[in-house]
């Protein structure tokens, strides 16, 4: 799924890739998420900074945050396993609509999720 925020500046997406069982190490994972994708390769070999964070959801699910301070654009990445399939989601924008935008996209960088579909339903408050 890929779903441009605005008229070409924004993008935030989500893909996946059947057989995995668990995450790499943290370190591992963008690299191998950059093998696929020239422009994020790009953007982090000029990147300011790359930041990764683990975290774990409030059923223990892991995930791996990472942020990519790049020359042109700013990334905020989420990855993990779920349901032995590997799931990234990516919110970019160029630099100008971050500094702008950077609470919105943040926020839409948060509301990424995995779903247990044998668990409760979603609330929807």
């Amino acid at each position: 799924m890929i779903a441009a925020i605005d008229a070409l500046v924004r993008r935030e997406y989500l893909t996946f890739l059947a057989g995995f069982r668990a995450l790499a190490p943290v370190s591992a994972v963008l690299d191998n998420l950059a093998l696929s994708d020239v422009g994020l390769q790009d953007q982090i070999s000029s990147a300011d900074g790359v930041r990764s964070v683990e975290r774990t959801d409030g059923s223990g699910q892991l995930y791996y945050d990472y942020e990519i301070a790049g020359a042109g654009a700013h990334s905020l990445i989420s990855v993990t396993c779920a349901r032995n399939k590997l799931y990234a989601h990516f919110v970019t924008a160029p630099n100008p609509e971050w500094s702008r935008d950077e609470a919105v996209l943040r926020r839409l960088h948060q509301s990424f999720k995995t779903v247990d579909p044998a668990g409760p339903s979603p609330s929807t408050s």
